[in-house]
């Protein structure tokens, strides 16, 4: 049996296909979306970009909550100890009761070096596992009884890291070895800026020590941050979480993210070559695009793309952040299907005499 419909059937169900879509097509037109008024354009052009603020309470609390300070190469340690000098006994002993000061510097090997003993290793101990070798070495091999020994830090080791981008001191830091920490570091530059910042990246020489950016606790938004360890020669950029993009969605040729520089000023008409243009087929005569308000609402207005009138895209500014939405209405999809009947109605019969 041939199920293959006969040529004059297929032109038929063809021309009454056409007939339909050009009805949908015509009635189209009445539905397209109404302009924007006055008030709504002032209320729009208010609106954004953003500028996000740190929640600096909660970047504070990100801080990690240290153990106690455990010395380094190159702190001074003073060190109140009885004067022992030699062995000491019986008659001796109470020079015992003598506290005498004594300073020294962790060598680059990690040890301090004391009387009589030589040298001790200390790096990575804090002050009482320091109290305690020292007691150690010296008890009993030196002294009849324990000795009580009290260590302090007189000095601590320091280095230098760096920080730019969006803080109100950037610069170089020399900070002591026990505030090497990202969030002592922003405290110790003035802070993030007003106009907000978000992501944070941390550079040593040109080895990145993290895998992925911190992300900087920001008013009324849940993002995480955990405060980081620095280290000598550490370069932190702080960037701007103020977006520098704006995004083309819909009825366009090639939709993505583009790059919108600080010194630049587009047009919606611009936006939209920069995406290609607008679908030749569907052949939109309306963009809508959303933006943010200061209360992290959205707001949206929808503009004609050809025209010369002030609300139309040749005139309206787009500003970082934008979402332009080229949408799909009743005429656009009417035209689409419009022009998915010809390709179907060829692959039918190669047709194209219809009205003949």
């Amino acid at each position: 049996m041939n199920l293959v419909p006969h040529t004059d059937s297929r032109v038929a169900v063809g021309k009454c296909i056409v007939f339909l879509t050009a009805g949908l097509l015509c009635i189209s037109g009445c539905n397209n979306p109404k302009s924007i008024s006055t008030e709504q354009l002032v209320e729009f052009m208010k609106a954004g970009p953003i500028r996000p603020k740190v929640d600096v309470d909660c970047l504070v609390k990100a801080r990690v909550p240290t153990d106690p300070y455990t010395v380094v190469v190159g702190d001074v340690l003073e060190l109140h100890m009885p004067a022992v000098v030699g062995t000491v006994d019986l008659i001796s002993v109470a020079s015992l009761e003598t506290m005498q000061p004594h300073l020294c510097r962790i060598s680059k090997e990690g040890k301090i070096t004391l009387p009589i003993v030589g040298e001790v290793y200390v790096t990575g101990m804090d002050l009482s596992e320091i109290e305690s070798a020292i007691v150690d070495v010296y008890y009993p091999k030196y002294v009849v009884d324990r000795p009580s020994i009290i260590a302090r830090i007189a000095k601590y080791h320091t280095q230098s890291v760096s920080v730019i981008g969006a803080v109100e001191q950037p610069g170089v830091y020399t900070l002591q070895s026990d505030e090497l920490s990202l969030v002592v570091l922003l405290m110790k530059a003035g802070g993030i800026t007003d106009d907000g910042a978000g992501v944070i990246r941390i550079q040593n020489g040109t080895k990145s020590k993290i895998t992925e950016p911190l992300v900087l606790p920001v008013k009324r938004m849940n993002m995480p941050f955990a405060d980081v360890a620095l280290s000598k020669g550490d370069v932190i950029e702080v960037e701007s979480l103020d977006p520098k993009v704006f995004t083309v969605v819909g009825l366009v040729n090639h939709p993505g993210a583009f790059p919108y520089p600080p010194t630049s000023k587009y047009t919606l008409m611009q936006a939209l070559a920069f995406a290609g243009g607008a679908n030749q087929v569907a052949n939109p005569k309306y963009v809508r695009v959303y933006r943010q308000k200061a209360d992290d609402s959205i707001i949206d207005a929808t503009f004609r793309i050809r025209g010369a009138n002030v609300c139309d895209a040749s005139n309206i500014t787009i500003k970082p952040g934008d979402v332009v939405s080229v949408e799909h209405t009743l005429e656009t999809d009417t035209r689409l299907l419009f022009a998915q009947v010809f390709r179907v109605t060829f692959l039918l019969g190669g047709q194209t005499d219809f009205f003949d």
